[in-house]
């Protein structure tokens, strides 16, 4: 059986391993990069922070997005990109909930064919937006 100490002893040596590569792991409710947090408020957006400097470099409305933030601000690049597939990414989210609701709630088919329509553009914008954030994260 395996004692607490030697789990614990394990588990900071393993983090220790971790803060030198910039590969993002969770610890307790956050997930690390290198000497970034991300966290979730609890208005359900994600902060990132830098514990080396202390200090807050930005919010995101989605952990994926502030996953590459945090890689992109490791690599001292602008962020700015990011922040705008994330209100991008946003956008279409809202219009996606907006189309399946509206889609469940109509009446006409004629309307509800229009909207499943919107709903189909915002779902393929979205898989595109991921596509661009997986460049930023995996390079």
């Amino acid at each position: 059986m395996i004692s607490k100490k030697i789990l614990k002893d394990l588990e900071e040596i393993i983090e220790q391993g971790l803060s030198d590569i910039d590969l993002p792991y969770v610890a307790g409710k956050s997930i690390r990069i290198k000497n970034c947090v991300i966290r979730k408020t609890k208005h359900n957006d994600y902060i990132v922070l830098d514990v080396k400097e202390n200090k807050s470099v930005a919010k995101t409305n989605f952990k994926y997005t502030a996953i590459a933030l945090a890689k992109r601000y490791l690599k001292n690049y602008n962020l700015e990109p990011i922040l705008d597939l994330d209100k991008e990414l946003l956008k279409h989210y809202n219009d996606a909930v907006f189309y399946k609701n509206a889609i469940r709630s109509s009446q006409d088919s004629h309307y509800a064919a229009t909207r499943q329509n919107r709903l189909d553009i915002s779902l393929h914008n979205t898989i595109v937006i991921q596509k661009k954030l997986d460049a930023y994260i995996f390079n």
